[in-house]
């Protein structure tokens, strides 16, 4: 029960981590340059249609 308890509040913890990480990334990496902004989700989309097509074969 104890490591269950254990396992749980480790697991939590690691997602809040995820989460802090993502909204810094979003509210202080993001805003720096729009110009940054569109290129990067242009690098998104790209690596995106890039991983289809590598499914698709």
């Amino acid at each position: 029960m104890l490591s269950g308890g254990l396992r749980l509040i480790i697991s939590v913890q690691m997602f809040a981590v995820v989460i802090i990480k993502f909204l810094y990334f979003c509210y202080y990496v993001m805003p720096i340059s729009e110009q940054n902004n569109l290129e990067y989700i242009n690098d998104v989309i790209w690596l995106k249609v890039k991983l289809k097509v590598n499914n698709n074969g």
